[in-house]
């Protein structure tokens, strides 16, 4: 039976209900609010991590009392503003796309799978990378997972989106393992890539493999760059359990049709269905491209084609134009 955690929670705090609420809607500028005001009712944050409602958090630390903490900055500033971002104009993407499908199965499967972990003795720990090419959606796809993990599962969603976020992260494994052992942690990392690259694979290494983070975690990663991945990182199943690719070539007619519904809210141009479109654009655009044809064809007033053959002097353009050394993914 799941953690009835606000029942904990009022336990914990004696009824302190005002902090309560406090903890629900920090500050919008209030990176620290929620620490400063624990220790103003005499309760240490530190401790009280276990207690956390579920949601989006960032790792951080609190300078004054020299200990780690979660924020809940992520993706707004309550759990209502968190769900709204993440949830609004959602599109079925698993539907027409296998790779989705297949992590939200995988994914299902496992949270779904804590009595057979139990019964076999084995750890109860998952790791998934996404990779491949930028604008396919990954990362969004990710969060909105993990928002129905936080809703079903009452999950602590932790995001790792920067060096610094990760090195704040790598101080607070204890304080996970201590008091949030019983509670399902996914922690999301956003462009592995970006962590590895300045000499840091030993600590990416030791984050997912520390004996401290073996029970109620799901890591859901993700890359535009898997080429630059070391092999020892990828090579080893319980590091990266499932890799999971995500390429432009998996976004084909079907998806097309249904992406520009959802994105113009009007039904697909008839005429565009023999114009040859489909044909030139299926398993050659990512998800952010053709958005951006569409769009363009409204703003210009173009058919789709029209705004097709603009986009490719756009990559034409870029390919000759910019550096590929600089990308930072995401």
């Amino acid at each position: 039976m799941q953690a009835d955690w606000k029942q904990r929670w009022a336990r914990e705090v004696r009824n302190k209900n005002a902090y309560f609420e406090r903890m629900q809607n920090p500050g919008i500028n209030e990176q620290m609010g929620i620490v400063k005001t624990a220790r103003g009712y005499g309760f240490d944050y530190h401790e009280l991590v276990r207690y956390l409602p579920p949601g989006f958090y960032e790792p951080a630390f609190d300078t004054e009392a020299r200990k780690f903490c979660l924020n809940r900055t992520a993706f707004g500033n309550s759990t209502e503003a968190q769900t709204q971002y993440i949830s609004q104009n959602y599109f079925e993407v698993e539907a027409y796309v296998k790779p989705f499908a297949y992590l939200r199965k995988s994914v299902d499967k496992f949270l779904a799978s804590k009595a057979f972990y139990n019964e076999k003795k084995l750890d109860y720990k998952r790791s998934f990378l996404l990779c491949g090419d930028p604008g396919t959606g990954k990362s969004r796809f990710i969060a909105q997972m993990a928002e129905r993990a936080i809703k079903e599962q009452e999950a602590v969603v932790i995001r790792v989106h920067s060096r610094n976020s990760f090195e704040e992260l790598l101080k607070g494994v204890d304080t996970l393992a201590s008091f949030l052992s019983d509670r399902m942690k996914i922690i999301i990392i956003e462009e592995l890539y970006e962590l590895i690259k300045d000499k840091s694979l030993a600590e990416v290494l030791n984050l997912l493999d520390s004996p401290k983070l073996k029970e109620n975690v799901l890591f859901m990663i993700t890359t535009n760059h898997p080429d630059r991945i070391p092999y020892n990182l990828i090579d080893r199943p319980s590091r990266i359990d499932e890799i999971i690719p995500v390429y432009k070539e998996d976004f084909q007619s079907e998806f097309i049709i249904k992406w520009f519904e959802h994105v113009m809210e009007q039904d697909f141009p008839e005429k565009e269905l023999n114009s040859g479109f489909l044909k030139d654009v299926s398993g050659k655009l990512t998800l952010a491209y053709l958005q951006e044809v569409f769009l363009k064809s409204y703003m210009e007033d173009l058919s789709l084609s029209e705004s097709y053959r603009k986009i490719k002097i756009r990559q034409e353009m870029i390919s000759r134009q910019f550096a590929r050394s600089g990308e930072i993914g995401f």
